[in-house]
Formats: C-alpha cells, structure tokens, sequence
C-alpha cells in the first residue's frame, strides 16, 4: 500500500525576520499624534491666560486687604514690588509711626504666614508682572481715608498700573483707590 503523500504549499520564512512598524501603523500613529496635538495646544493657551488671570485676582484681593487694614487700623498700608517683577510684599506702618523705619510686614489672616507673594511659585506659577507704574515708582500705599499714594507717600494724580503676562491690567484708581484688573 502506497500512501499518497499531499503537501500544503506553506511559504518559507525567513531566517532573517526584520522587527518594526508597517507603514500602515505608521500613518495610524501620526494620525493620533496629530488630532491629541490639535486638542492640546489651544488648552495650553487658555490654561496661560487662567494663570495670568488668578494671580490679577490674588493682587487684586491683596491691596484690598491693604486697603482695609489702612482704614481699619487708622495707619498707612503699602505693597512694594520687586524691581525685577518677580512678586511683592505688603508692609504697614504701626499706628502712632510714620515713615518706611517703621515698616512692618503684615500677615495674611488665613494663613497667618508673611504676606509677601513671588511670582512664578505655588498658585502664581506662570505668571509675572511686566510692568509697575505709580507716579514712576513700584510701590502704592494707602492711607487711613483709602487715598492711594505713590512711593513718596503723595496722592496719586493719574491711576496707578500692574501689567501682568498676557496683556493683563490691574488698576488702581487715583482718588478712591480702587482695584480692578482686566
């Protein structure tokens, strides 16, 4: 009895089986690449402008504090700045004192830490102040009747200016000392 022997044709493989990627997954992955690219980029602009926009908001709150404890404490209450803009402090002349000599640094009431903010860390990260102007200087205090003064403790004639990155404004008033950004 012969046996009829039928062969499947199978193709050879080769010794040398090269690794990587067909052009086909390629293509599939760059594809990906750019539709997660297209989605994140505007996000990455938007999430600058929210920085920007919260720490307008953090000076904001802190001058009206300043100007609070002015008028509550019956003294003058300043906020220096940094020459270079990387942040800044809030300073206060205990009553019954005048004069920088006498400057103390204030406490944030919630945290009861030093009220000095610096740019660039902690919930200011990515932001900076590109501009301060008062009169010339890069200070603004505020006397017991809320009066906005420049940093040779003389009214402000014209509305004081912080441009934050991004085109950011904060505005102090000149007469009544208000705070407000844009």
């Amino acid at each position: 009895m012969e046996r009829s022997v039928t062969r499947t044709w199978r193709p050879r493989l080769s010794r040398h089986v090269r690794p990587g990627f067909t052009l086909v997954e390629l293509v599939a992955v760059m594809i990906i690449v750019a539709v997660l690219a297209a989605v994140a980029v505007p996000s990455l602009g938007s999430l600058q402008s929210t920085r920007g926009r919260v720490a307008a908001a953090r000076l904001v709150h802190d001058l009206d504090f300043a100007r609070g404890l002015a008028v509550h404490g019956g003294s003058t209450v300043c906020a220096v700045f940094a020459a270079e803009g990387l942040g800044y402090e809030v300073l206060a002349e205990p009553s019954g004192t005048s004069g920088r000599e006498s400057r103390e640094r204030v406490r944030d009431p919630a945290s009861n830490a030093i009220l000095s903010r610096t740019l660039g860390s902690q919930e200011l990260a990515g932001a900076s102040i590109n501009r301060v102007d008062f009169a010339g200087g890069t200070e603004v205090a505020f006397d017991w009747e809320c009066l906005p003064m420049d940093s040779t403790e003389s009214p402000l004639v014209d509305a004081g200016v912080f441009v934050l990155g991004g085109g950011i404004r904060v505005t102090v008033q000149s007469v009544t000392g208000l705070v407000s950004f844009d």
